[in-house]
């Protein structure tokens, strides 16, 4: 909302009128912190749903929803963008039932657009299971790529200029006559080019 967001839903619990714009305050609500959040009426099944509109068409890569109750987060709900006058679904997610209960990221095919919208067809709370509860949308950006590290022929593109093995025997084991053991590598191996470290 501080940089010109609006927001929209489909309902709002009439006990927190007004709570719809808390889901883009900025404040993510602690668990059981039922102060900051968007809350659907409970007199109206699901689906229920909850829009953001950008001032302007920004490019997006990342979505995170942020759940307000432990105890009554989505189980099933969907993102959608409008790309063009059009809807493009970029997540679709069907059972989301004793997964996390804080927060939902998704990263996506990176669009441009000036609306998403959130899609909630089920919660996880059975006494309350007309509700959605939001604490946040967040829309982020794309990642700018990783700079992908140089590599050296046969090398896996790990750049170190140490490696810690932890083992036993079958790490190394220096010669011990006394086991009829004459190598200075793992054990297990007819050469020091054959153990699993080199």
């Amino acid at each position: 909302a501080s940089k010109g967001a609006t927001i929209t839903a489909d309902s709002e619990y009439d006990k927190e009128p007004a709570c719809t714009g808390e889901a883009i305050d900025g404040i993510i609500a602690g668990p059981w912190d039922f102060s900051n959040r968007w809350v659907s009426t409970l007199d109206t099944p699901h689906p229920h749903w909850i829009e953001v509109k950008l001032p302007q068409p920004a490019r997006i890569g990342t979505i995170v929803i942020r759940f307000a109750d432990p105890a009554g987060y989505p189980t099933s709900f969907q993102g959608i963008v409008r790309l063009e006058g059009r809807d493009q679904t970029v997540f679709d997610v069907e059972d989301y039932l004793n997964r996390n209960p804080r927060y939902y990221r998704a990263d996506i095919d990176p669009v441009t657009t000036d609306t998403f919208r959130l899609i909630i067809r089920a919660s996880a709370n059975p006494a309350y299971a007309n509700a959605c509860q939001i604490s946040e949308i967040e829309l982020y950006s794309p990642a700018p790529p990783d700079p992908q590290p140089a590599r050296t022929p046969g090398g896996c593109g790990i750049q170190a200029d140490r490696l810690l093995f932890l083992g036993n025997s079958i790490t190394l084991h220096p010669p011990a006559p006394q086991v009829f053991w004459d190598g200075n590598w793992g054990m297990a191996a007819g050469s020091e080019d054959k153990d699993y470290v080199h």
